[in-house]
């Protein structure tokens, strides 16, 4: 199998009057900007053939949890994703996520195997919270091939880098 190759990607949002870069990270190449995957996800990339998938939003749910409780906290936010996915899978589990810091920052990091309308996949995500935003990274795979694509997914996770 050969390595494979990552390119650095700008997660950029247009405004009438500007171009906002939220964020930086690394990507395989082997990523094609997707259009459909979300609604609500300014960055989506996928490969079909590889059925390798990635969504990165700034999370709207933890902004309307703070106002409602500024106590609101990573781990409660984390749930209520965790409890959004399993509910659209089929036997989906949540294995236990793991606390990590990127770039200095406290994340969350979980995997969830089940299926999807027939399909086996697992999905991947991880909730970044900076001073002014909270992240998700959203990745899934067809769930026989997540062992050969950790490594990428992995990359993408650890290479993200907000930016102020």
């Amino acid at each position: 199998m050969l390595p494979t190759s990552f390119q650095t990607v700008e997660w950029e949002e247009q405004r009438p009057e500007e171009t906002i870069v939220r964020a930086t990270f690394r990507m395989p190449t082997y990523l094609s900007k997707a259009y459909n995957l979300s609604l609500d996800s300014p960055v989506q990339y996928e490969n079909k053939a590889k059925s390798v998938f990635l969504l990165m939003r700034r999370d709207a749910i933890i902004r309307d949890a703070a106002k409602a409780n500024p106590d609101s906290t990573l781990d409660a936010i984390y749930r209520v994703h965790m409890e959004n996915l399993l509910l659209a899978m089929d036997h989906g589990q949540a294995n236990p996520p793991r606390d990590i810091t990127l770039k200095g920052y406290p994340a969350m990091r979980g995997t969830f195997p089940g299926g999807y309308l027939g399909d086996s996949i697992c999905y991947d995500l991880t909730l970044i919270q900076t001073e002014q935003e909270m992240y998700q990274i959203l990745l899934w795979t067809k769930g026989d091939q997540r062992l050969q694509y950790l490594a990428d997914l992995d990359t993408i996770v650890l290479s993200f880098n907000p930016l102020k």
